[in-house]
């Protein structure tokens, strides 16, 4: 009787043991194909708007933007920061636009910009994005 208690003993452990290797396998594949890279900074160059980087970026890459003016208004729509320095400049003197920034995402952050003279805002949040939004020393 001690043989077969043994046998029956082994032959539930390598059941555990298959069971243990198939989740894992099952895990593994899941994270490779889900697409879990890392965020990344994308950099706009002058070849590009910031809008096209914008749209470009995945959720939670930043999006950072060069010292300089930008004659421009910005849709987000991913959870994404746009950031830029003291010297990066949103303007809308001649865009006859409402607002700077539209933001439909619910994480997005803005930091570090300087937005001027758009008609009635400088950052509007579509009624769809009430989450975490973060506005950071943006004048």
């Amino acid at each position: 009787m001690s043989t077969t208690t043994n046998r029956l003993k082994t032959s539930h452990q390598n059941r555990i043991l298959y069971m243990i290797i198939l989740i894992s396998f099952v895990i593994i594949m899941a994270t490779v194909f889900t697409g879990s890279a890392a965020a990344e900074t994308l950099t706009v160059t002058e070849n590009d708007t910031i809008q096209d980087v914008v749209d470009n970026a995945s959720a939670g890459d930043t999006v950072k933007i060069p010292d300089g003016t930008y004659e421009t208004s910005i849709t987000i729509d991913k959870d994404i920061t746009l950031s830029g320095s003291e010297k990066t400049i949103i303007d809308g003197t001649d865009l006859y636009s409402e607002s700077g920034i539209f933001v439909t995402s619910q994480t997005a952050t803005i930091e570090g910009l300087n937005i001027q003279s758009f008609e009635e805002n400088a950052i509007v949040y579509a009624p769809s994005s009430v989450g975490d939004n973060l506005v950071l020393n943006v004048r």
